[in-house]
């Protein structure tokens, strides 16, 4: 093996490895910033569905609360079953209610009133008490307030629980905050997290209950009572179910939002587990994320927050990615091995294989070198073309001798090959194709040129599209041109119709006078009826005028109108590019279709285009901008909004931009904006100009959708 030839081995093996490590550390990078978002997905679906379920359990919460005011207000009976069934069923179906209450307002002034209306009517050993929810948690005599708020009803209501009748919440603090609140608001409000007696975190949730118009309140003076409240214990800690196996680093928090997520003070359930490592902390993001439940009564947030760890990877992955690493390395050694080897026949595999033509030449211009694509566009096998005269054999006779005498000069070395050239080639068939060649010179190694080497593109196509584009072109001009003629036509008529008609009169009136003379002119009277005839002469010239320039074709299509407007926007865009001035198309139609005349509504475009091009051009706009935007209106219509930023539509003008022969420009003749608001109208829609618009004019106008 030759210096040299070692040499290159070294650097290919060299890039072997360094592509290699390349690859294999993206890989490795990917599938972990894969696992990283599917944990990031799994996170917050995980949070979305806790909080979908806490949000409904609160929502459930204020739905039983209401239910339960408006049955006690209806009903207004503590002793009835009705009441206590309904407390029951609902204890049943949602597990996380604890308890039923119904909660009385009585003045200080007549708690002793009070006591004994409930001995006499309903519990012997009625009390008011009080109870302290603090460190202590003892029994207290009740204490002079204002108001005191007894508990009347309870359910579930076992005898062990009987001496809780009677409580009175205003004996500790965060329970009175939020009767008051509630009572004030008229509406439903949760108190502060505090502990049961039993053990559980819980909160209650208070609701004044509305009056009756079926049962009217007795007085205060019967028993003391001013009103009532209907009232919820709620067990905070099943408003969020922790019936999963959390993952390391998981933690869970509901808490009421007037606290800070700091303050335990706040806290309704909090569950966490550890990160498994400091590491972890350190290496892998952590996930939070923080929602305020939908109840305005029981303003909770939920915080979830997970710190990711090494629990998130895929090992399994990361292992087989690295042995198939391996092999593929190994692989890519052996083919290093061979690729000096396989050098000459790689080369001509992607000979064959390019998309363009590859075409080499003798001195004498026979065929050396052939790919594929050139054999298929020609026609030829390679052994058909191989060693064939390229100029006899491919080129028309309209062009072969001129281009043969240009190779020759080349192979002399007279002048340099032309770096690109268009020419045409003949097909085996006879098949006329365009190719765009890219050409350089062969030389041996004294340097003497031994003959061409050049590559081609097919640019059959694009030429086809090019003449399309053109005729296109003058189809849209011819378009315009009659639909001007045909404005102008109906403007001169409407316009010569009225002194023509004045002329018919006047000639009449004279003839009447002329004949009324005792002894008129004999040839005055056949002037006047010959100029009477002539004056209907040419009031039917103009007529036949304007129905020849009006007889345009009014075929209908259906299609679709953002696509029109795209295929307007490349019509102009050798206009637009020479401006400078930026369009822009916001799509809206939602491919809905329009029936109408395709030329015609293109010619609107490029009428209302063109406008906007030449006022931002004659204001010397830097920036220009125009915006056509498509919009589905609900009555079956689309509407297409023309804007610029141009000057603007003078006022004076603005109320008459439609007549015709009416024009802001110094060298329009008016008719532009008239034949386009004819043409909308032909096709049942109609064309505007937005006075109130600002900073530019806005055109604008609605065809009626494609049934």
């Amino acid at each position: 093996m030759s210096g040299n030839t070692a040499q290159n081995q070294r650097n290919i093996y060299r890039a072997v490895i360094i592509v290699w490590s390349i690859l294999f550390a993206a890989m490795m990078a990917w599938i972990v910033v894969l696992d990283l978002h599917r944990a990031k997905t799994l996170f917050s679906e995980n949070a979305n569905l806790h909080y979908q379920q806490t949000n409904d359990r609160v929502h459930i919460i204020e739905s039983v609360l209401e239910g339960f005011a408006a049955m006690v207000s209806v009903t207004n009976d503590l002793g009835r079953e009705r009441i206590r069934n309904y407390a029951q069923k609902m204890l049943a179906l949602y597990p996380h209610i604890f308890m039923f209450e119904i909660v009385e307002k009585v003045p200080h002034s007549l708690i002793n009133l009070f006591t004994a209306h409930y001995r006499k009517n309903f519990y012997p050993d009625f009390e008011v008490k009080g109870f302290s929810y603090g460190a202590d948690r003892d029994w207290q005599p009740v204490k002079a307030v204002p108001y005191h708020m007894p508990i009347v009803f309870m359910e579930p209501f076992p005898e062990d629980s009987r001496k809780v009748m009677g409580l009175d919440l205003s004996s500790n603090v965060f329970f009175m905050r939020a009767l008051e609140e509630s009572e004030m608001l008229n509406c439903s409000i949760s108190s502060d997290p505090f502990k049961l007696v039993e053990g559980d975190l819980a909160y209650i949730i208070h609701r004044p209950i509305p009056s009756s118009d079926k049962w009217s309140q007795p007085s205060p003076g019967k028993y003391g009572a001013e009103g009532e409240f209907a009232v919820l214990v709620v067990r905070a800690d099943t408003l969020l179910d922790m019936d999963h196996h959390p993952q390391p680093g998981m933690r869970e928090l509901l808490y009421k939002a007037e606290y800070d997520e700091a303050d335990t003070r706040g806290h309704l359930q909090l569950h966490e587990t550890p990160a498994t490592s400091w590491l972890e902390s350190i290496i892998f993001p952590r996930l939070r994320l923080s929602m305020m439940l939908d109840s305005t009564s029981q303003p909770f947030t939920l915080l979830v927050e997970h710190q990711l760890g090494w629990g998130v990877i895929s090992w399994g992955k990361l292992g087989i990615t690295l042995l198939i690493a391996l092999f593929t390395f190994w692989v890519m050694l052996v083919y290093a091995r061979l690729f000096l080897r396989q050098e000459m026949a790689r080369a001509e595999r992607y000979l064959q294989i390019a998309k363009a033509i590859i075409v080499g030449l003798d001195r004498e211009g026979n065929v050396n070198l052939i790919n594929h694509r050139g054999c298929e566009i020609l026609g030829y096998s390679e052994k058909e073309i191989l060693g064939q005269n390229w100029f006899e054999t491919v080129l028309p006779n309209t062009s072969r001798d001129m281009v043969f005498r240009a190779f020759q000069r080349i192979i002399a070395g007279e002048i340099e090959p032309l770096e690109n050239y268009e020419n045409q080639i003949l097909t085996k068939k006879g098949d006329v194709r365009f190719i765009d060649w890219n050409n350089s010179i062969e030389t041996d190694a004294k340097g003497v040129i031994v003959g061409t080497l050049s590559s081609g593109q097919d640019i059959t196509e694009r030429k086809r599209a090019e003449k399309d584009s053109q005729r296109y072109h003058q189809e849209m001009t011819h378009v315009m041109r009659l639909g001007t003629m045909g404005e102008m036509a109906t403007g001169m008529a409407h316009e010569l119709n009225q002194p023509l008609t004045a002329l018919v009169s006047y000639c009449g009136t004279a003839a009447s006078l002329v004949n009324s003379l005792p002894s008129p002119p004999r040839q005055l009277g056949e002037i006047l009826d010959r100029a009477m005839e002539q004056a209907h002469r040419a009031g039917d010239i103009i007529r036949h005028l304007r129905e020849l320039v009006r007889k345009e074709d009014n075929s209908k299509e259906a299609f679709d109108l953002d696509q029109a407007i795209q295929n307007v926007i490349i019509f102009l865009k050798w206009e637009v590019q020479e401006s400078g001035i930026h369009v822009e198309h916001l799509q809206g139609g939602q491919s809905h279709k329009v029936n109408a005349n395709k030329i015609q509504i293109e010619q609107v475009l490029i009428n209302l285009m063109r406008n906007s091009l030449e006022a931002i051009g004659d204001a010397k706009i830097i920036e220009g901008r125009i915006t056509i935007q498509t919009r589905l209106l609900p009555n079956n219509m689309i509407k297409v909004i023309v804007t610029d930023n141009g000057p603007g539509i003078d006022a004076s003008m603005a109320d008459k931009i439609f007549d015709q022969f009416q024009t802001s420009k110094k060298a329009g003749m008016g008719v532009g904006l008239s034949l386009c608001r004819s043409i909308i109208e032909i096709h049942g829609g109609k064309l505007w100009l937005d006075k109130t618009h600002q900073n530019g004019a806005l055109f604008s106008f609605e065809l009626p959708i494609s049934e």
